[in-house]
């Protein structure tokens, strides 16, 4: 990072004016740079989030395993509600170090990455030139939806293991798609009195994989101009699941707690600014937990089965299902 760094000053340096101090032109980058990075992850992480949220719900739809080498496949839509404070977030210039808001205002809402279109105004300096820029847009979209895949293998002592696939999703200027893999267990078998009953518990784990990336209209830093926000987030999940059998009917609820790691990059044009850019945003905080109810209803006949399932966290999403089991032996 040091070699783009100083490699950057010196040409800004020969461009602006010879007369301007070195020292005043480096610290105007390393502020911006600050200032950038924030409003980055600022702009990404709800998006990012609302996707993880999205991705990791709705492995199950009943806590009971079947016999060991049957395969379930199924299709599934999920749909993803956008509460409105993940629309926005908040700008206050005494939390900036370079930039300024445009105007007599102190602190302004901005759209997030799935917010909408009421962008605020900009300005900044390096060194006697100074600039100004809109801050990006979102999607302005208050759901998300997209298909996805999942087949499962039931495998001896009452376990799964289950793969997850959703294509990649364009909504306006943003595009993400995800895959995962999960293992589930019957814990209802360790106690013959449940084992032997309506009521199921069990447990499941899974990782899954989400690429998020949004461009937006060109900015002007005098240094080069960024388009680009991306961010890769790797999900580590656990559930506690419990179900109860009514005739053809299950009924279940669960716990979700995920933790996921994000991992931010920005794209443009000017290859030493990108690079101090992104090398500052590896310093970023990137760990993030949450918690999520999930509850749904299954309906079973023959090899058939449909479910509903709804999960409640800082997003809520619904996810519909329809699922064929294939008999191997």
């Amino acid at each position: 990072m040091r070699k783009g760094f100083i490699a950057l000053i010196f040409c800004l340096f020969t461009y602006v004016s010879n007369a301007q101090d070195f020292g005043i032109i480096e610290q105007d980058i390393s502020d911006l740079v600050l200032d950038l990075t924030g409003l980055t992850q600022s702009y990404i992480t709800p998006a990012v989030e609302g996707v993880a949220h999205q991705t990791t719900n709705g492995w199950f739809s009943k806590a009971n395993i079947d016999d060991p080498w049957k395969i379930n496949v199924s299709l599934q839509a999920n749909l993803l509600f956008v509460p409105h404070k993940q629309r926005y977030f908040l700008i206050e210039e005494n939390s900036l170090n370079n930039l300024i808001i445009v105007g007599e205002d102190t602190s302004a809402l901005s759209p997030t990455g799935i917010g909408g279109d009421n962008t605020v105004e900009l300005a900044g300096n390096i060194g006697d030139e100074t600039f100004t820029f809109t801050t990006p847009d979102g999607i302005n979209e208050s759901n998300l939806w997209h298909a996805q895949l999942q087949v499962g293998l039931t495998l001896p002592h009452q376990s799964e293991v289950i793969i997850r696939f959703a294509p990649r999703i364009n909504v306006g200027d943003a595009e993400y798609q995800s895959y995962g893999i999960g293992i589930h267990h019957s814990l209802s078998q360790w106690f013959k009195s449940l084992n032997e009953s309506s009521w199921s518990f069990s447990t499941l784990i899974y990782y899954t994989k989400i690429d998020f990336a949004t461009t937006f209209d060109e900015i002007d830093l005098i240094l080069g101009n960024i388009n680009l926000g991306e961010a890769d987030s790797n999900a580590f999940g656990f559930n506690l699941i419990g179900s109860k059998r009514i005739d053809r009917f299950t009924l279940s609820g669960a716990l979700n707690i995920t933790a996921s790691s994000y991992d931010y990059s920005i794209g443009g044009d000017n290859e030493e600014l990108l690079q101090i850019l992104n090398s500052a945003l590896t310093n970023v905080d990137d760990n993030v937990s949450f918690a999520t109810g999930n509850f749904s209803v299954r309906y079973d006949w023959d090899k058939f089965s449909t479910f509903t399932a709804v999960s409640f966290g800082q997003f809520q999403n619904l996810i519909l299902g329809f699922n064929y089991r294939f008999d191997t032996n």
